[in-house]
């Protein structure tokens, strides 16, 4: 940009590297780890990443790295720079959701002061003004606002200002209700979040326009060549950075992310729930006496040894077949301390626990909705077992199987908590972000596209996909990698 470029941005410790291409990044990489080692100074891989930024950037994989002179860089999908939050694709929902966050931590922080009959409803509003705001429009001179982004912040202070000037009673029913948008606008009698935002926006680019031989001017003025691409503007555009970062991000949300695999596409789903009811119904025939499903202790296997591979499962098997056929080699395994065994259970049902309880990230906790949804499945779920265990005649519908069938069900405490939730997030009213409906769609999203012959994917067969792809029936077959779902 007129015939500058910026390829290292500098604010104490935090460096961020700039380039084109990814070329570009690491020849300024050589250079800043030269410059670093005459001072006495080396970088720390595992704090540095680097991110691919543009709207046709190839898509992420955990697991990539960069290497430049015996260094190895993980590659992330975004990262945080002076308290923003820089994503691949420029997309604003992550440090919306952030600010958000803060926002409401600071809130709750002050709840007893907005509830207080002692302070004034003024003093309230300025705690608000000076304490909240401020944390929620951190860098807001540089956002680009949707309307999907601009209804999320005026809820965020809506729901402030209800806190502060309370209920009141209906004219008509002569009820207490919340107060309507309307009457918070008249009362507040100041500029609302959104008209904030478009003001500071105004005076960050009225102070760059006046700042001679600034950078940010010469881009306002300059007049580029070329045809700009579809889509709105955003925040950055066709950069390759280096970032080196303080804090590790905890993305252990999911099985799939637990050992690094990228999330399972929809022909993977629908070929582990197939084979675990063949394997289920091959086992009846057998009289064998279990049932083969998802076994959840698998989940603490792989949290604490990161493994998830295709030779775990078939040397398992093998172990599995061998128990079965020489005793003597089982008796090996029945010999071990119990000390032992309930030290690896401490470790397996707590990752378990800890598994289940990151999915609660996406939902909103601050939600009365959902507090009562989690606290009365986890308490129910410990409960209605150990009520059966001290009744087991209890359920009496006249015919055995049914009461041994609903027995087994209503004992299982993961079952019942499942079930209950289930129950209760369907059936009271809820929005979907409420219910993290549209954070799980975002973080789980499903492809359907096969890979080619010139790409693999972990949820491939390990031998014959040349084959497959030669066959065009097998396109339509829901639990082959080929599988391509017909588009409406």
């Amino acid at each position: 940009m007129s015939n500058t470029t910026i390829g290292l941005l500098a604010y104490a410790d935090d460096l961020a590297l700039l380039g084109n291409n990814l070329d570009t990044v690491k020849q300024n990489c050589r250079k800043l780890i030269n410059v670093a080692g005459k001072c006495g100074l080396k970088i720390n891989d595992k704090k540095t990443e680097y991110v691919i930024i543009g709207r046709r950037s190839r898509e992420y994989r955990q697991g990539e790295f960069m290497e430049t002179d015996h260094h190895k860089f993980k590659r992330t999908s975004h990262f945080k720079y002076l308290g923003s939050i820089i994503t691949q694709d420029s997309d604003l929902k992550m440090e919306m959701d952030t600010r958000i966050l803060m926002g409401n931590r600071c809130y709750f922080g002050l709840g007893s002061m907005f509830s207080s009959k002692i302070l004034s409803t003024k003093l309230k509003i300025q705690l608000y003004m000076t304490l909240i705001r401020p944390v929620v429009l951190y860098g807001s001179e540089t956002w680009t606002l949707r309307k999907v982004e601009e209804t999320r912040l005026a809820v965020f202070e809506r729901k402030i200002l209800r806190r502060i000037y309370g209920p009141c009673i209906d004219s008509e029913t002569g009820e207490w209700r919340i107060r309507h948008n309307d009457e918070l606008k008249n009362l507040f009698q100041k500029p609302d979040i959104i008209s904030e935002i478009n003001r500071r926006r105004l005076m960050w680019a009225g102070h760059a326009w006046r700042k001679e031989g600034s950078f940010i001017k010469a881009v306002i003025k300059e007049n580029p060549t070329g045809k700009r691409p579809l889509g709105r503007p955003r925040l950055w555009d066709g950069l390759e950075g280096c970032n080196p970062q303080e804090e590790e991000d905890q993305r252990n949300n999911n099985i799939f992310m637990i050992y690094g695999a990228p999330p399972p596409p929809v022909h993977a789903i629908n070929r582990g729930i197939g084979f675990e009811g063949l394997g289920t119904v091959f086992a009846g025939l057998m009289g064998s006496g279990n049932g083969t499903n998802t076994f959840g202790e698998n989940v603490g296997a792989i949290g604490v040894t990161k493994i998830g591979s295709r030779r775990v499962i078939q040397y398992a098997s093998a172990l599995m077949l061998i128990q079965g056929v020489v005793n003597k080699f089982g008796a090996v395994f029945i010999i071990i301390p119990e000390p032992i065994v309930g030290g690896m259970f401490c470790i397996m049902f707590g990752m378990i626990a800890a598994f289940g309880l990151s999915a609660l990230q996406y939902v909103q906790l601050n939600s009365s909705r959902n507090l009562y949804i989690i606290g009365f499945s986890m308490f129910f779920s410990l409960v209605l077992p150990k009520w059966l265990i001290a009744h087991p005649n209890a359920i009496q519908t006249g015919n055995e199987i049914l009461d041994s069938v609903l027995t087994v069900i209503c004992s299982t405490s993961i079952l019942v908590g499942g079930l209950i939730g289930c129950f209760l997030d369907n059936t009271i009213p809820g929005t979907s972000e409420e219910r993290g409906l549209i954070a799980w769609g975002n973080e789980m999203n499903l492809t359907n596209e096969p890979t080619t012959g010139e790409e693999t994917s972990t949820y491939d067969f390990p031998v014959g996909m040349n084959t497959l792809r030669k066959m065009k029936w097998t396109y339509s077959v829901p639990f082959l990698p080929t599988y391509r779902p017909k588009k409406n």
